[in-house]
């Protein structure tokens, strides 16, 4: 075979590679797109037994910040899970396969077993990063390596109860949501509203007879 030819099948060969290659990452930033995950409209509304309602707010607990934890927070976000599955179809389904989910593992990944409402919340804990995967917001790569080779009802899980959970935490209690990051009150607005209003403190005498005068 001559140098010319050969060269030529192997720049070839190259080319068909990359493009295969990019046509595999389109191929890869498109999957995540069909594997979604869908809420079921026509399923019912309704509500949560008290024993489901436990493992919600036992999730709730592992997954807000333990130094901004309290009774009206949980009380918040009961009042929130509560009115999700009375009003919106598929919630209801999603939040009881949650609880499926997160016993089944319990049972699973412990050596004692139990369900995950009645495990410390360093097992539950444990147990979250069984199920999902970690990344940071920014990590779309990672997110996009979740989509594709998790299961479908892990997906479910994440968009549609941890999200779910989280986002009622930061828009229905800002105040703690921002405590989370060392805000003690709203930025920009003063910890104290009598601030402006206290008399100033009057430091030197020197200069008041000029403006007296």
């Amino acid at each position: 075979m001559r140098r010319r030819t050969f060269l030529a099948i192997a720049i070839g060969g190259l080319a068909v590679s990359a493009a295969s290659g990019a046509k595999i990452l389109r191929l890869g930033t498109r999957i995540p797109q069909y594997r979604k995950p869908q809420l079921d409209e026509d399923s019912p509304t309704g509500r949560l037994s008290a024993v489901e309602m436990s493992t919600v707010m036992a999730l709730a607990e592992v997954l807000i910040p333990a130094d901004t934890k309290s009774e009206r927070i949980y009380n918040v976000l009961r009042s929130h899970v509560e009115s999700r599955t009375l009003a919106n179809n598929g919630y209801l389904e999603e939040y009881r396969r949650a609880v499926a989910l997160l016993d089944e593992t319990a049972e699973s990944v412990t050596a004692v077993g139990g369900k995950f409402a009645e495990l410390p919340v360093s097992q539950r804990q444990r147990i979250l990063e069984d199920i999902l995967w970690e990344y940071r917001a920014e990590q779309t790569r990672v997110r996009q390596f979740e989509a594709i080779f998790s299961p479908a009802g892990t997906l479910a899980f994440r968009n549609f109860v941890v999200r779910d959970i989280l986002e009622a935490f930061f828009r229905k209690l800002p105040g703690e949501a921002w405590a989370i990051v060392g805000y003690s009150h709203y930025p920009g607005v003063p910890a104290d509203p009598r601030t402006y209003s206290r008399p100033l403190q009057i430091t030197s005498t020197s200069n008041l007879s000029d403006h007296a005068a």
